[in-house]
């Protein structure tokens, strides 16, 4: 029962796995020691925990008979062969949050539940710093060793107000 309280378990054991393992990845790196591979697990950690709302966002719209105009501009760049990054995960996300075409789903709906992910300003303020930091990385304008093991705090403090934003995840269900 000590287990629930420590929320790192929590993520561990009951968010889905490509979440939990990226998890796993930071507190194995954080246990070595603060270093830039543990920094950049958080803030890997992070866009992996965006990336699966979002996914899932994109799945459970369609299911509803509701399409994303998101969804556009996701086959406008793979038709360029781009990719998806950050600030598409967020976009989905926020047009989840804030699109009149979910507030009509009944409550339990799982897309009303996403809905609360970027809801609080708490997890929107630790989200846009997250991208921002990651950002810096995909820049070159990393941090300066001397400021790591703050930032490295800082980041993991942002990624457990994410988690907590996304407790949704953990419970569920996918039918």
């Amino acid at each position: 029962m000590a287990n629930l309280d420590d929320y790192g378990y929590v993520v561990r054991t009951r968010f889905p796995f490509p979440v939990a393992y990226r998890w796993r990845v930071v507190e194995a790196q954080k246990s070595a020691g603060v270093s830039r591979d543990a920094y950049e697990s958080v803030l890997q950690a992070a866009e992996v925990l965006l990336c699966y709302a979002a996914y899932l966002a994109l799945i459970l719209a369609k299911g509803a008979g509701t399409e994303l105009g998101y969804s556009r501009s996701i086959r406008t760049s793979f038709g360029r062969g781009k990719g998806l990054g950050f600030a598409d995960w967020v976009a989905i996300l926020e047009e989840v949050r804030d699109s009149r075409a979910f507030r009509t789903l009944l409550d339990g709906h799982p897309l009303r539940d996403l809905q609360l992910l970027l809801e609080s300003q708490a997890a929107c303020d630790a989200r846009r710093r997250l991208n921002s930091r990651r950002n810096d990385e995909s820049h070159l304008r990393n941090v300066d060793p001397i400021d790591l093991p703050a930032a490295f705090e800082s980041a993991l403090s942002d990624l457990l107000a994410l988690l907590r934003a996304a407790d949704v995840l953990s419970d569920l269900t996918l039918t």
